[in-house]
């Protein structure tokens, strides 16, 4: 009879071993991240002076993240990255022109603003992020970064994926700066959603995990709710078998790409009580490093280069991602 409950409980998705984390321990695997995160982009912005797509918007995501779930976060450190933020992305001083820097730094950009409480300034630079990504779609409808990687010879499974998070970052923006955006602004961001879903109307995946992860969110938000569940289904398939998800079908499990599909997955309607979010969080918790980062090797590994490397820019990018995954994917309302 032990044996039989045992089997019924485990096929239920139940842990009673306690072998996965519980939500107070993926809540302070996030928060430890933080004090690295906030040095890791202040170095950056004091050396670099450059926002990019990686090292600046994730520390200001999982820090607004943070916020919203209650943690206690460096206000005045958030609001000033934010202002500044915001300024090297709508300003070029030598030019007097607007630039809004790579087309990924707006898009994650504004995934990360998502809980500032500086509203109005962010919805301010939305109005000049606008024709900037307008400029930049293709004229069939994609989206693709300068800074591109292929990855396996799958060039077309890349530009979908640029394709896609512009997507998701155009319904954020939308959502975010609402009716404070013009109607010529509303306006164009409905012809490019229009535009960049007929060019994804017969895409199909090759290698590439977060290309099914992000397909699921924008067949949830802007297509047939079929389709993005069997979008979803084919993701938890492809979970390793220690809870976390591979960059590449049959890799090893990444803590960026974890936390990337623990992060789509949430905006998709999944929350922290799932088995699947406990097996990630488990994964997660267990590879963080001391210093509350985790250690990412970068994606060159999977393109023509194929070497393994793992620096500060990657594991930055990395932890970023973890921390907002966790963190998305706690239970109950923040």
């Amino acid at each position: 009879m032990t044996s039989l409950l045992l089997l019924i409980a485990l096929s239920a998705g139940a842990d009673p071993a306690g072998t996965t984390p519980a939500p107070a321990e993926a809540r302070a695997a996030a928060e430890r991240s933080l004090p690295y995160l906030m040095k890791s982009s202040a170095a950056w912005r004091e050396d670099r002076k450059c926002v990019t797509c990686h090292q600046v918007p994730f520390a200001l995501w999982p820090l607004n993240d943070a916020r919203t779930r209650g943690i206690r976060v460096d206000e005045k450190f958030t609001d000033d990255l934010t202002a500044w933020s915001l300024n090297f992305c709508t300003t070029n001083k030598n030019d007097n022109e607007f630039t809004g820097g790579f087309l990924s730094t707006m898009v994650k950009l504004i995934l990360a603003l998502e809980g500032s409480t500086k509203k109005e300034d962010v919805a301010k630079a939305y109005e000049f992020f606008v024709p900037i990504i307008a400029k930049r779609q293709r004229p069939d409808g994609s989206w693709k970064e300068g800074n591109f990687i292929e990855i396996r010879g799958a060039r077309r499974e890349g530009i979908e994926t640029d394709t896609m998070w512009t997507l998701i970052g155009l319904n954020a923006l939308e959502k975010q700066a609402g009716e404070v955006l013009t109607p010529l602004a509303r306006d164009s961001i409905k012809k490019m959603r229009e535009l960049g879903l007929a060019s994804l109307k017969d895409a199909t995946p090759e290698t590439r995990t977060d290309w099914l992860a992000l397909r699921m969110l924008v067949e949830h938000q802007n297509g047939d709710p079929k389709q993005a569940e069997k979008w979803r289904k084919e993701l938890l398939k492809r979970q390793n078998a220690d809870g976390g998800w591979p960059f590449v079908k049959d890799g090893a499990s990444h803590p960026l790409v974890t936390g990337e599909c623990l992060y789509l997955l949430s905006v998709g309607g999944l929350k922290g009580d799932e088995p699947e979010v406990r097996r990630a969080w488990k994964f997660l918790v267990s590879a963080q490093e001391k210093d509350g980062s985790w250690k990412t090797t970068s994606r060159q590994e999977f393109g023509k280069s194929g070497k393994t490397k793992i620096n500060d820019v990657n594991t930055h990018w990395g932890t970023g991602w973890a921390a907002v995954g966790l963190l998305r994917t706690l239970p109950g309302k923040p």
